[in-house]
């Protein structure tokens, strides 16, 4: 079990945090690329400083409910054995398989683990995760439902937009998916086009440390033993130059999407979240770029948009290396609007 996902003297470093009594009820764990971690006058990362701060208010956050945390800060490690991952582009996401999975193994007793990237910003400190996903309702209502036609400004080019998710493809999937948050071994939320082979979103996911979630990371990381995985499941990727924005898209989220579909043992035990309840999905024309900054009006009416009323996390699509001249205004004010202002943990 696994096998496949032991690179070779590569071993997880100390947890960020870890609880001193006790065995955690689930242990996040998110990371990013050395450059992600340091000042970038170059705009080479997300923002100065953006993963120092992403992982402070993770850590804020798991020290508030008693969660272990784990960043990982050269991700790219992870992926050495695959050089097309291990090259920085944007293939590089594929590397958190074989990190969860030595994190899995590592805490065979931590019973839940929370992959969290470096773009999603907690709107809720007071919410618990833990009783976020074991209580959701209805696992596949998540995948079931229409989007806000405002929040889908933005999709990788050449993919054809479905704002209603009750078409067959999706159809096909909902019937044979868990009944509720407590049976479940996997949680995903909704993502942002039904014509998606599954659409769920791999930014943030979670799962129960059992057998079958070890199986669905080993299946999920052998897709990509093929580097053009990626065009199953793009039809546009003609179009998009190497290193360009989305070139490689969807990378290991085509490759959950194979393994959760792959049969239906993974099916009944997967729960799609509505949106809101994991992550709310915000991409970046949504909030109206006016060449001065992203204005807080913009980004709480995105926030309020496609919402069940009490969102958990939002997620900022789409704001990778390649939008650098906007990406550090775009995080000043999500930083603003939303961590500084509602969870009110760094002063």
């Amino acid at each position: 079990m696994l096998r496949s996902l032991s690179i070779a003297g590569v071993h997880p470093r100390a947890w960020t945090r870890w609880p001193t009594t006790g065995t955690p009820g689930l242990g996040i764990v998110t990371g990013g690329t050395l450059d992600v971690f340091r000042d970038g006058a170059d705009g080479s990362s997300l923002s100065p400083a953006a993963g120092p701060v992403s992982a402070c208010l993770l850590e804020a956050y798991a020290t508030q409910h008693g969660y272990a945390l784990y960043v990982e800060q050269d991700l790219q490690r992870w992926g050495l054995d695959r050089p097309w991952v291990a090259a920085g582009t944007n293939l590089l996401s594929w590397a958190k398989f074989p990190l969860m999975a030595a994190l899995l193994r590592s805490q065979p007793t931590l019973p839940i683990l929370v992959w969290v990237d470096m773009d999603v910003l907690l709107l809720n400190a007071s919410v618990s995760l833990l009783m976020r996903l074991t209580t959701m309702p209805d696992c596949s209502a998540g995948l079931l439902g229409a989007w806000d036609r405002e929040t889908l400004w933005y999709l990788p080019r050449g993919v054809k937009k479905d704002f209603n998710s009750t078409r067959w493809r999706q159809q096909r999937w909902a019937s044979q998916l868990a009944s509720t948050g407590e049976s479940s071994y996997f949680w995903f939320g909704r993502d942002l086009n039904a014509n998606y082979k599954l659409n769920v979103n791999s930014g943030f996911f979670a799962l129960r440390n059992v057998p079958l979630a070890h199986d669905l990371l080993e299946l999920a990381w052998a897709a990509g033993n093929d580097p053009e995985h990626y065009k199953q499941h793009d039809p546009g990727w003609r179009e998009k130059a190497p290193g360009s924005a989305y070139f490689g898209w969807p990378g290991e989220q085509g490759g959950l999407w194979d393994a959760l579909t792959n049969s239906s043992r993974y099916l009944r035990r997967l729960c799609v979240a509505t949106p809101g309840w994991l992550q709310l999905l915000v991409t970046r024309p949504v909030l109206r770029w006016n060449g001065t900054g992203f204005g807080p009006a913009n980004l709480e009416r995105a926030i309020r948009s496609q919402s069940n009323g009490s969102n958990f996390a939002l997620h900022m699509v789409g704001m990778n290396r390649h939008h650098a001249r906007a990406r550090p205004r775009y995080r000043g004010e999500a930083l603003r609007c939303t961590a500084l202002r509602r969870i009110k943990v760094i002063p």
